[in-house]
């Protein structure tokens, strides 16, 4: 029970922050009271998530590109990959020099691209392309939404509101 209180205020304070941090990209000259505002928020979100949910244990292949001798990282169960720089496809089972990699993985690291967008900006605390980054960050918001809405122990509602159904639809629905 005390990690649903403790899961509850934290989602709070996600929402306050993921909030803030969306309608912050509809501003045109943000003071720079509100812009540490938000990455405080930000930050401690991190770590009020840190406090609720270890790091995960990955398994990856690690093996270098042919052309860029980059680092790539896959997953385990894919069967290929596509290199980022030269886009040739690489065959897991083909390639004989890869090793098996284990990774710590912050379980909800869309919090962590939200701050690292608001870092970027630390000096001039402006979106240049606030509708493509607002995107994003609505996009991050409900991967974190989703991730942590898991966690909860929801009920079924007894009755449904949706613009989708008509009044006979919602008779139909078996709850």
């Amino acid at each position: 029970m005390s990690y649903i209180r403790a899961l509850r205020e934290v989602w709070k304070f996600l929402v306050k922050t993921s909030s803030s941090a969306i309608e912050y990209t509809f501003l045109d000259t943000p003071d720079k009271e509100q812009f540490q505002k938000i990455l405080l928020n930000l930050e401690n979100s991190i770590e009020y998530l840190r406090m609720l949910f270890k790091n995960l244990d990955a398994y990856f292949f690690k093996f270098k590109c042919d052309k860029y001798q980059k680092e790539i990282y896959c997953r385990i169960f894919y069967n290929e990959i596509e290199c980022e720089n030269c886009r040739k496809k690489h065959i897991l089972k083909d390639i004989s020099k890869k090793e098996i990699k284990k990774i710590k993985i912050y379980p909800i690291d869309s919090i962590k691209k939200i701050h690292k967008a608001f870092d970027k900006i630390r000096d001039t605390m402006v979106f240049d392309k606030k509708e493509v980054i607002r995107a994003e960050i609505v996009r991050l918001w409900k991967r974190i939404r989703d991730t942590i809405l898991i966690e909860f122990d929801r009920v079924v509602p007894t009755k449904v509101d949706s613009e989708y159904l008509t009044e006979k639809d919602i008779a139909f629905i078996k709850i």
